[in-house]
């Protein structure tokens, strides 16, 4: 069975105290019933899966339902407290976009910083065309396609979700967030 992945990720690298910012996600999306019972999770995973709350469809522009299996994590939600690189799962990527020069990294060094900063490093990256240093969230990775990479401590993932989700909602995660967001689509 393949899978598809919504997920929103803050342009921010490292909050300070990630589980408190996990936290406000979660109060958000309870208070609204979007999310329901915690699900069994992997104990060593870097989020808590939730199942999709009795309101989920006031999160999605057009009402959309998807066959919900009670019970299981046909469609549910992960919300991350941990270093996480959202991305594609080797759906492409074609562009890493330095933020001062805009000159396309690709075939550069920037996977080792990448690597470094997934298991506990620096994730500042400097561009070799122009120098800039920066960190490795600054930078866009995207591809031809809707697949784009994001980084950070913080995030959220919709399991089977129809990507139809409205403004309100993404300008509500912003706001938890206090960051612009980036959708990062991925098919398994």
């Amino acid at each position: 069975m393949s899978e598809s992945i919504v997920s929103f990720v803050p342009q921010v690298l490292e909050y300070e105290n990630p589980a408190e910012v996990a936290a406000k996600l979660y109060r958000y999306l309870s208070t609204h019933n979007v999310i329901g019972t915690e699900l069994k999770n992997h104990p060593n995973a870097p989020f808590k899966r939730y199942a999709p709350g009795p309101n989920y469809r006031e999160i999605l522009s057009c009402g959309d339902e998807f066959n919900q299996v009670e019970g299981t994590n046909t469609n549910h939600i992960d919300i991350f407290s941990e270093r996480t690189v959202f991305h594609g799962y080797g759906n492409g990527l074609d562009e890493v976009l330095c933020p001062k020069c805009h000159q396309n990294l690709i075939g550069t060094n920037w996977a080792e910083t990448m690597d470094r900063w997934a298991k506990g490093g620096s994730g500042q990256f400097k561009c070799e065309n122009c120098g800039n240093i920066a960190p490795i969230s600054a930078y866009r990775f995207s591809s031809q396609s809707q697949f784009r990479w994001a980084f950070s401590n913080v995030g959220i993932s919709f399991y089977n979700w129809p990507p139809t989700f409205t403004k309100d909602f993404l300008t509500r995660i912003a706001g938890i967030l206090e960051s612009p967001v980036i959708i990062v689509h991925a098919h398994l």
